[in-house]
């Protein structure tokens, strides 16, 4: 095939997405998510490569003519073998599967884990060394988040982690973006000085505390407001029951937020019903738009 005839998507109306067009779509939303955390050339790379299985024969007949399935997400790990960049090899193998396990070089090709599909050969049918017609070779990187200096395995393995939340993200959003022909309405959330704003003028509605337990849940309030001035690290609240820990807490993290310029706030809680509790209080002070609720090991019933 012609350099520019390669396609990545195709819509149920018959629209099509040029491969190589998803390819940099994919790398520049990769690329800005990963700017956050100090990582801009990894998400670049990973939105980059990510697909370049699609290059072969074989995909083309699939996506073309209703073809067998084709792994297309090896490849792009193969590349990243190459350059000895093993957090991306890991990341862009899994997009479609999630995060595979290691393996060990002992194991057989098809155990499922990165060492086994890294012996794969994409010969013949599989070969995608057609992505040199539109995308240059990768280079390594030879520049790792500032984090990672001197640390254990743990940021390590959160790094990979944070790299593959990136590509999928990226990689789900520029599809979601030419299947529905651009119209998709995302974002539409307050800024973190908006909902700044919406907590300190309902907190302001409490007035002057009067009462022995409203004076002492001010004044752990405002024990509260004054830690949220010092420098990001672990904090830690210990108060009793009706102490005000919910509101408190929150005036904290946004006070936090706003010096520090985290972008977001996560609630990690115990218990249902203290979750419902606590994401109901913060929804009627900042807007059920702006709250995002999850649960995890719930049995819902039928209805």
């Amino acid at each position: 095939m012609k350099m520019g005839n390669y396609i990545g998507h195709t819509s149920e109306e018959g629209r099509q997405q040029l491969l190589i067009d998803h390819l940099k779509g994919t790398s520049l939303l990769a690329e800005r998510f990963a700017s956050v955390f100090d990582a801009p050339e990894w998400g670049r790379m990973a939105g980059l490569y990510h697909d370049i299985g699609k290059y072969s024969a074989a995909f083309q007949r699939r996506i073309l003519e209703d073809g067998p399935r084709v792994d297309h997400s090896t490849a792009g790990a193969l590349l990243m073998k190459k350059i000895k960049n093993v957090p991306l090899a890991l990341c862009i193998a899994s997009h479609h599967s999630g995060l595979l396990n290691m393996g060990t070089k002992f194991l057989d090709v098809t155990d499922g884990t990165l060492m086994g599909r890294l012996k794969k050969e994409l010969k013949g049918k599989l070969d995608y060394s057609a992505y040199r017609q539109e995308l240059p070779e990768p280079v390594p990187i030879r520049k790792a988040p500032a984090f990672l200096y001197g640390k254990d395995q743990f940021y390590y393995s959160f790094f990979i982690r944070m790299l593959f939340s990136c590509l999928v993200d990226a990689d789900f959003l520029d599809t979601e973006r030419f299947v529905n022909d651009g119209k998709v309405q995302r974002g539409g959330f307050a800024t973190m000085e908006e909902l700044h704003d919406l907590f300190f003028a309902y907190y302001a509605t409490f007035g002057k505390p009067t009462t022995p337990i409203n004076q002492k849940r001010q004044e752990i309030y405002q024990q509260c407001l004054d830690a949220a001035e010092k420098e990001p690290g672990m904090f830690s609240l210990t108060v009793p029951t009706g102490g005000g820990k919910t509101l408190s807490s929150l005036a904290f993290a946004l006070k936090h937020a706003i010096k520090y310029k985290k972008q977001r706030i996560i609630y990690i809680i115990p218990y249902t019903s203290i979750i419902e509790q606590t994401a109901d209080i913060f929804r009627n002070i900042l807007g059920d738009g702006n709250v995002i609720e999850h649960h995890m090991n719930v049995d819902y019933d039928k209805d």
